[in-house]
């Protein structure tokens, strides 16, 4: 099952160009999967069972910009145990796909935290779409490693407006920590059209992460570690194109 939903694109979701940010696409995409869930039954704040995101890879082919109403699609592609495949597309007024996304997400059982497999029938009500895809291969996004150098790196504090109704780290305030941790001059360029995400633990309120940026021939990496930088936490991945000019 598509479902859709149409979101105004606001002052507070555009950058200097008045382009939609990479946040905002994020916020776009986590609201209409939340408000599918409602719908059929599953949301959060009513049942014990609780989604996470494990991975997103974004592409965006014309961004839309300030005063744009676009349409987030998005439908689950299959369900394998506690895990699922979801895919997005952005389509502005005239009915054009502008970008597409597919996501990785997990299942916990909100009183044990704990890995738990799908209901069968809620898993009817999301009528997977297993065919309809715009991407190669079953969904399922690959590692994103980490680089072996870094150009420069800084610790940031998560403090209470990172936080969500998880009690951790929103995934769409990631983005944040990559415009605070890459070089003034990269966030002046315009936004990334294609990035990828690779979440491997949660960040908590209170916690001091330690973030990384490093350049490799095809891609910008922001990676965030625990303080003391043993454990992996976060790999943002934004790709290069014709788009990005120093300043």
């Amino acid at each position: 099952m598509v479902f859709e939903k149409d979101f105004y694109v606001g002052y507070s979701d555009v950058d200097e160009r008045y382009e939609l940010t990479n946040k905002s696409i994020l916020r776009f995409l986590q609201d209409a999967a939340c408000v599918q869930s409602v719908k059929i039954g599953d949301s959060q704040n009513t049942r014990s069972m609780m989604w996470f995101i494990l991975s997103y890879r974004v592409d965006v082919f014309r961004r839309p910009i300030y005063d744009d109403t676009i349409r987030i699609r998005t439908w689950a592609r299959h369900f394998n145990g506690p895990f699922a495949v979801r895919e997005f597309e952005i389509v502005n007024e005239a009915g054009e796909v502008v970008a597409k996304a597919v996501s990785n997400w997990g299942r916990i059982n909100g009183n044990t935290r704990k890995l738990q497999d799908m209901d069968e029938d809620i898993v009817r009500k999301y009528e997977p779409e297993p065919d309809r895809t715009n991407y190669e291969g079953d969904g399922w996004l690959q590692k994103l490693h980490v680089p072996e150098t870094n150009a420069n790196s800084r610790l940031i504090y998560i403090d209470r407006n990172f936080i969500d109704a998880n009690h951790h780290m929103n995934n769409i305030f990631y983005m944040d920590i990559v415009s605070m941790t890459m070089p003034e001059w990269l966030f002046r360029a315009p936004q990334a059209d294609t990035f990828e995400i690779m979440f491997r633990r949660a960040n908590n309120y209170g916690e001091t992460v330690q973030c990384h940026y490093a350049e490799e021939p095809d891609a910008h990496v922001i990676y965030i570690n625990s303080e003391d930088d043993t454990q992996l936490r976060t790999v943002i991945r934004l790709h290069r194109s014709k788009r990005e000019m120093p300043y």
